[in-house]
């Protein structure tokens, strides 16, 4: 009996261990999600401005080629729809309110680990108490969305990579933000990326000195 209550609560308090890390992973990967199509909105709200701005410098001193002016007039034309559907799809996907609810999530689970890792260490295996620390993490899990697979794979290879590849885990920890995040997060990068340097060629382009 001892030996099977011992078996139970070890079992929970793994499961509960590894949600708990999926669901911090799922909240790092969400927060980062926000600040990256924040600030791909951003820079491409910036890069529209200063492309406005180009565009009426045609009727002062500076003179534009053809191909800039047509470069200005299809960005005028296609950044407000990058703006719209970027706008879309963060209003949808509600980065910032889903992170919030799985850090709140991993908090509940942390502390719950907590309270069911005395009774391992003492050797006080109370099925009933069992039976209530079990009730308890099902009733968390309800109340919350579930993390992707993507958060479980992230877990599954920094536990494999932290003590056998130590190399391979710090890699993973420096470029998971960019890469395992993937589509989402290259497509912001990619946004962000676009509006800075494309306003930039425009500016070196577009003024030509008489």
């Amino acid at each position: 009996m001892q030996d099977r209550a011992e078996l139970l609560y070890k079992s929970l308090e793994k499961s509960i261990s590894s949600t708990t890390e999926d669901r911090f992973n799922a909240y790092r990967r969400l927060k980062s999600l926000n600040a990256a199509s924040l600030k791909s909105i951003t820079f491409s709200s910036t890069a529209l401005i200063i492309i406005s701005i180009l565009q009426i410098s045609k009727i002062n001193t500076c003179t534009i080629s053809d191909k800039t002016n047509d470069l200005l007039s299809l960005a005028l034309a296609a950044i407000p729809i990058i703006i719209l559907v970027l706008s879309i799809a963060i209003a949808n996907c509600n980065y910032g309110i889903k992170s919030s609810q799985m850090h709140e999530c991993g908090l509940l689970l942390n502390d719950l680990k907590r309270r069911i890792q005395p009774a391992i260490i003492l050797e006080e295996f109370n099925e009933g108490k069992y039976k209530e620390f079990a009730f308890q993490y099902n009733e968390i899990l309800t109340k919350y969305e579930n993390h992707e697979d993507l958060d479980r794979r992230i877990r599954r290879i920094e536990s494999r990579t932290k003590n056998q590849c130590p190399l391979m885990y710090f890699l993973i920890q420096t470029l998971k933000g960019t890469f395992l995040y993937c589509p989402e997060m290259l497509a912001y990068k990619f946004i962000t990326l676009a509006s800075t340097l494309f306003p930039i060629f425009l500016i070196i382009n577009t003024c030509k000195i008489s």
